[in-house]
């Protein structure tokens, strides 16, 4: 074998030598790019079982709450039916106590409606069926002040119509039980809403507690 031979011999194994060595080099990053690529798989595996669990537990958070409006449900209709009930029954109480002329509870309550829910009902939102009648609201006239409101007692009643009802007086001090009584019929709002002791029905009084209006009469007579 010559010189040239053995020198082409040599050369031909480095530049073999070279490529295998770029060929390692080559697969090493892809073994390496598959591995990383296995490792993401993993994560993402882990990902994917670790949202599944978090959708069951919203699942089972959802049904708990689904099973919690429910039962609100039920215990509102059931609140709602005592409450039906208790008001039938409240009605029923007041309209057995109410004496005669007063009609009926509706009445009474509309009589007593506060301001605002009256403004309410008047705009057409009657609050639970009960209420005054829809109407338009006026502006007020100040050139046209109505005169003040005259208490007109019975007809044996000595004392003048501009004066408080002093038998009325004579009933809280001497009879407090009796007036007592009718205020809890009555209702104190009847006394708190502008309206003195002047508009309460005195007729109630005359039929309800017979032996104060003779008491009255009697005292009347003796006092002059």
């Amino acid at each position: 074998m010559t010189r040239e031979s053995l020198d082409s011999s040599d050369d031909s194994m480095d530049e073999l030598t070279a490529i295998l060595r770029e060929k390692k080099v080559h697969l090493e990053s892809v073994t390496l790019a598959i591995h990383r690529a296995e490792v993401a798989l993993e994560r993402d595996e882990v990902d994917l079982e670790r949202a599944r669990l978090d959708l069951k537990a919203r699942r089972q958070e959802i049904r708990l709450t689904e099973l919690e409006i429910e039962s609100a449900t039920v215990a509102l209709a059931r609140s709602k039916h005592e409450f039906e009930r208790d008001r039938e029954k409240w009605r029923r109480e007041v309209q057995r106590r109410l004496p005669a002329g007063f009609g009926s509870v509706d009445e009474l309550l509309a009589s007593f409606w506060p301001r605002k829910r009256r403004a309410e009902a008047e705009a057409g939102d009657v609050v639970d069926g009960v209420g005054p009648p829809a109407k338009k609201i006026r502006p007020a006239n100040p050139n046209s002040a109505r005169p003040p409101r005259v208490y007109n007692p019975p007809a044996e009643c000595p004392y003048p119509p501009t004066e408080l009802v002093p038998w009325m007086r004579i009933c809280e001090e001497h009879y407090q039980g009796a007036w007592d009584r009718y205020v809890h019929i009555v209702g104190k709002a009847a006394i708190g809403r502008r309206r003195s002791k002047q508009s309460l029905p005195v007729e109630y009084l005359k039929s309800r507690f017979p032996d104060t209006w003779e008491t009255f009469k009697v005292n009347a007579a003796e006092n002059g």
